[in-house]
């Protein structure tokens, strides 16, 4: 559900700008993905010919349209689309600025002899043309080395990566390391509404059998779908989806 990869290259961009290097596993899972595709990994390489609208969409998810290596036309390194929003880009330019620096400290580039541990960030979605997009834009931006890209279905995912993932290997999060789901799942706008619902509810089961440990966080503009999750949200933000109203729904997973 990674879709034209918006959010898992904004965290690859987020490690980038901290110094933080690709995580090793990132290389052994693309690899195994080509490999179980028995060679039709490269044919899904091929990006797809998007419309126009497609393609607008596409850049708005990178440094402002017409940037070059993370510089705007202005010469800013930095400065996002969403900066320039009339009601709310000043106070998302003072939160990314925030977050950043947060993030230095946290990560350890803000002090002195501390290391920063590489994140592993895991794309997916259903649809490979999705994916094909996701990866032309996280070579547009720069950060292509720091995404696994895995096609499926996300109610597969946890058995898929079983596949993937080197048997001597095992994926990031234990020793209290964070590890965290973040979906964007369809909402009624292609789907028909009980469909959607049946959807959502899958997802919460899946997310209650499949992925304990975990914190999730699900993006939609579908309310009515997002109570079928089954889930006690531990918090809501309202958020918007260019004229929709949506809302972020995270939960802990036990």
């Amino acid at each position: 559900m990674c879709g034209s990869g918006t959010i898992p290259i904004e965290a690859a961009l987020h490690l980038k700008r901290l110094g933080v290097g690709p995580h090793p596993m990132t290389v052994a899972i693309n690899e195994s993905v080509a490999a179980l595709n028995d060679g039709q990994e490269a044919e899904a390489d091929q990006p797809a010919s998007p419309s126009s609208g497609e393609r607008s969409a596409n850049k708005a998810i990178l440094v402002k349209a017409g940037s070059r290596n993370g510089k705007t036309r202005g010469g800013e390194a930095g400065e996002y689309m969403c900066f320039s929003w009339a009601d709310k880009g000043s106070r998302l330019r003072a939160l990314h600025a925030k977050i950043i620096r947060e993030g230095a400290v946290a990560s350890g580039s803000g002090t002195r002899g501390a290391k920063a541990e590489p994140w592993l960030i895991i794309a997916g979605d259903l649809d490979p043309r999705a994916i094909s997009i996701a990866r032309e834009n996280a070579a547009r931006a720069g950060v292509q080395q720091y995404l696994a890209f895995v096609p499926g279905d996300f109610l597969d995912l946890r058995s898929r990566l079983s596949e993937l993932v080197p048997q001597s290997a095992e994926l990031p999060g234990k020793d209290g390391q964070r590890r965290i789901i973040i979906l964007n799942p369809p909402y009624d706008k292609r789907l028909t509404l009980d469909a959607d619902q049946e959807l959502y509810a899958r997802i919460g089961d899946c997310l209650k059998h499949d992925w304990k440990g975990y914190s999730a966080h699900v993006f939609s503009a579908n309310r009515d779908a997002l109570k079928q999750i089954g889930l006690r949200s531990e918090k809501r933000t309202a958020l918007k989806n260019g004229p929709l109203q949506a809302s972020l729904h995270s939960f802990s997973l036990y």
